[in-house]
């Protein structure tokens, strides 16, 4: 099942070996909905198997998934799925009509395949040290996406997003780390 776990984080990397080799929107949408296709299908394998068998936890516990975080799993992956379809027709017409470069499609596919790779890691683990990388990466992931257009309304936007993303991240972090210092501390 440790395979499972592993093939829905990384399926959505086809997206970003497709926008990473230079195919054009039409092409690397493609692969990003293939690759969403997929981690959808083995999604539904996982959560089947764990509401049958028990939680997944392997690597020590960096691995760790029970039926709650399958179910969450599968939905971020519908979520995923039916966003690469969009997105994909989306950037295809943008390119055509001059809207997006090459390079700004190449980057398109490689961020959003990040995005959601990360996220369905996220989802995944049991290690707060690694959940708190996933969420970041997704994160800086997602400020691309939304400065893609580079205009300065765009980047004003990405600029505001990380900020607020990554304060948010934090201090979530921090106010857990404080809180079981102090549970710690009682025992």
């Amino acid at each position: 099942m440790t395979g499972l776990v592993i093939l829905i984080a990384a399926f959505p990397l086809l997206g970003v070996l497709a926008g990473a080799l230079g195919a054009t929107a039409r092409r690397a949408g493609y692969a990003a909905s293939i690759g969403a296709g997929g981690a959808l299908i083995a999604a539904i394998v996982l959560l089947v198997r764990v509401v049958a068998n028990g939680p997944v936890q392997a690597f020590d516990g960096f691995v760790y998934i029970d039926a709650l975080g399958a179910f969450f799993v599968f939905t971020v992956s519908i979520v995923v799925l039916a966003a690469s379809l969009g997105s994909a027709a989306y950037v295809h017409v943008e390119e055509q009509h001059g809207a997006l470069t090459r390079v700004q499609v190449r980057l398109y596919f490689v961020s959003f395949g990040l995005f959601a790779s990360l996220m369905l890691g996220s989802l995944q683990t049991g290690n707060l040290g690694l959940l708190f990388v996933l969420i970041e990466g997704s994160t800086l992931a997602s400020v691309v996406l939304v400065g893609l257009e580079a205009s300065s309304r765009a980047l004003e936007a990405a600029w505001k997003y990380v900020i607020i993303s990554s304060l948010g991240v934090t201090s979530r972090w921090s106010a857990r780390c404080i809180s079981s210092t102090r549970a710690a501390s009682f025992i």
